[in-house]
C-alpha cells in the first residue's frame, strides 16, 4: 500500500510526499493536521523516530510544496496541540499539557491576546476553549483556587466579558479545598512534583493523609479540581497526588524514568512523598492510606503488601498486570505501535493512549510485574469495581476479593452496576465516594 499527499499545482494534483506502508514494519502514514505557519505549507503529524522499537514519539512538521520537511515544530505531539488562526487557518502556536496548560505562539498578536487572558484569572490555570473568527474573541476555561472550573467569554478588543457557567454549579466556592504544588526529592535524587490538597477546616498539622496516585502511568495530575481529592479533603484528609516517575507533562526525563518501574521506583516515589509531608509536620505518618484508579489501584494494592499505609483502596484497580496486558491487546483496534488516540478537547490533535499495549509493555520492562499476592497483603483493602469496565474487567477485583477472603485478610468489595472504567457519571462517583469515605472512617479516621 502506498500513501501520498498531493498538492494542487498549475491545475493538476502533484505528489509532494509518497510513502510505502508496511504493516509488519509499523510504517506510519502521516496525518494531515492543517496549514503551516505561512498558510501555504501543510502541517503534518509524523513519527519522530520511525526506526525505533516500541511506541514511537510523534511530532509536528511543515511539509512545503516542494516536498521538503521542516525541522520538528514541537517536542511531543502527545502533549502538544496545534492552534490555528481562525481567520487564515494557518498554524499560530501550540498548547502544552502539564501542571497547567501553557502556550507557545508563533503569531505575536495571539501571544499578546493570551497574555491578557492570563490576567483575567491570576493564579489559576487558564485554557483557551475556543476562539471566534476574530482571535480577540475567546471562550476561556479557568480553574484553581476556590474555582472548580468555569467558562467565560471575553472580547479583548472591547473589554466585554460574559460569565457562561461553572463546571460544577452546585459546588459553592467555600466548599472547595485549597490546592498547591509541592516538590520533593525521591530516594534516588529524582525531583517529583505533586498536587497537595488541604482540608478547608482546621490547621494543616499532623493530619491524616490519603495518597492518591493517578492512573496511567502515562498521565499526570495538574492544577485544577479533582472530584475525589475534594471529597476526601471535605472529610478532613490531606490529599497528595504525586506525579511519580513515568508521568507525563513534567518533562521527557521524568516520563522515561518510569520505563520498567511499574512495580519499582514509581511506587517508592509515592512513599517518599509521605516521608516529605511528615518531615514538614503536615501529616501524621501513622495515619496514612493510599487510594487510586487503574494503575493507581495497583499502586495502592502493592502499598498494602508493604509500605507506610494503614489501608488501601483500589478503584477499578489492576491486580493482575499480565491479564491487564492481555485485555489491552484484545481492545486494541489500531496499530498499537502509534500509541495515540484522538484528543477529546481539541480537533485535529492527539494524545498518548495510556492503555496502548505497546506503552503498557514499555512500563512493564523486560518482565511483567507480578499479580497482587493475597497472602502478602498486610492492610485492610477496599475494592471498587465497575461492572462495565472494559479496560480493567471487574473479574480482576472479584478474583482478588475471593483470594483475600480465603487468605483471611480484611477485604471490602463494592461493585458499581452501571459504570465504566472512568466513572464518568455523577451516580458512579457518588457511589464510589460513599464507599471510600465509609471505608476510611473505619480504617483511618480523619480526626
Amino acid at each position: 500500500e502506498t500513501f501520498r499527499i498531493e498538492m494542487r499545482k498549475d491545475g493538476k494534483w502533484t505528489p509532494i510526499l509518497t510513502r510505502k506502508i508496511d504493516a509488519k514494519a509499523h510504517t506510519f502514514a502521516p496525518f494531515l493536521a492543517g496549514l503551516g505557519r505561512d498558510g501555504q505549507s501543510l502541517l503534518i503529524l509524523d513519527a519522530a523516530d520511525p526506526g525505533a522499537d516500541g511506541p514511537r514519539r510523534f511530532r509536528y512538521y511543515e511539509l512545503a510544496a516542494d516536498g521538503k520537511l521542516s525541522a520538528p515544530l514541537d517536542e511531543d505531539a502527545a502533549q502538544d496541540r496545534p492552534i490555528f488562526n481562525p481567520e487564515s487557518g494557518a498554524l499560530s502556536g501550540f498548547a502544552h499539557d502539564g501542571e497547567i496548560t501553557t502556550y507557545t505562539f508563533f503569531d505575536p498578536d495571539l501571544a499578546d491576546i493570551y497574555r491578557h487572558a492570563l490576567d483575567t484569572a491570576p493564579g489559576q490555570s487558564v485554557r483557551v476553549a475556543a476562539m471566534g473568527r476574530d482571535p480577540a474573541q475567546m471562550i476561556l476555561f479557568a480553574q484553581g483556587g476556590d474555582d472548580p472550573g468555569s467558562w467565560h467569554y471575553y472580547d479583548f478588543a472591547t473589554g466585554k466579558r460574559v460569565d457562561i457557567g461553572s463546571q460544577y454549579p452546585s459546588v459553592p466556592a467555600e466548599w472547595v479545598a485549597s490546592q498547591r504544588q509541592v516538590r520533593y526529592t525521591a530516594a534516588d535524587g529524582l525531583a517529583i512534583s505533586a498536587q497537595l490538597t488541604l482540608p478547608p477546616q482546621g490547621e494543616a498539622k499532623h493530619r491524616a493523609l490519603v495518597v492518591l496516585p493517578h492512573d496511567g502511568p502515562l498521565w499526570h495530575d495538574g492544577r485544577g479540581f479533582n472530584w475525589l481529592a475534594q471529597v476526601l479533603a471535605s472529610r478532613g484528609y490531606v490529599v497528595l497526588q504525586p506525579n511519580y516517575r513515568g508521568s507525563e507533562g513534567y518533562g521527557a526525563a521524568l516520563t522515561a524514568a518510569g520505563k520498567g518501574q511499574w512495580a519499582g521506583r514509581s511506587l517508592s516515589d509515592m512513599a517518599d512523598g509521605v516521608r516529605y509531608l511528615a518531615a514538614q509536620g503536615i501529616i501524621d505518618p501513622k495515619r496514612v492510606c493510599i487510594a487510586g484508579e487503574g494503575y493507581g489501584g495497583y499502586a495502592a494494592l502493592k502499598g498494602a503488601e508493604g509500605g507506610p499505609y494503614r489501608c488501601a483502596i483500589a478503584i477499578n484497580g489492576i491486580s493482575d498486570p499480565a491479564d491487564y496486558l492481555k485485555t489491552a491487546k484484545q481492545n486494541a483496534v489500531a496499530d498499537e505501535i502509534a500509541a495515540l488516540r484522538a484528543d477529546p478537547q481539541a480537533q485535529r490533535a492527539f494524545m498518548a493512549d495510556a492503555r496502548s499495549p505497546a506503552l503498557v509493555q514499555g512500563y512493564y520492562g523486560s518482565q511483567t510485574p507480578a499479580a497482587i499476592s493475597a497472602p502478602s497483603v498486610k492492610a485492610p483493602v477496599l475494592l471498587v469495581a465497575s461492572h462495565y469496565d472494559k479496560a480493567v474487567p471487574a473479574d480482576q477485583s472479584r478474583s482478588l476479593r475471593d483470594r483475600l477472603q480465603k487468605a483471611g485478610k480484611t477485604a471490602s468489595y463494592t461493585e458499581l452496576p452501571d459504570c465504566g472504567h472512568d466513572l464518568a457519571t455523577e451516580a458512579c462517583r457518588l457511589q464510589t465516594a460513599q464507599a471510600v469515605v465509609d471505608f476510611l472512617a473505619a480504617n483511618n479516621p480523619a480526626r
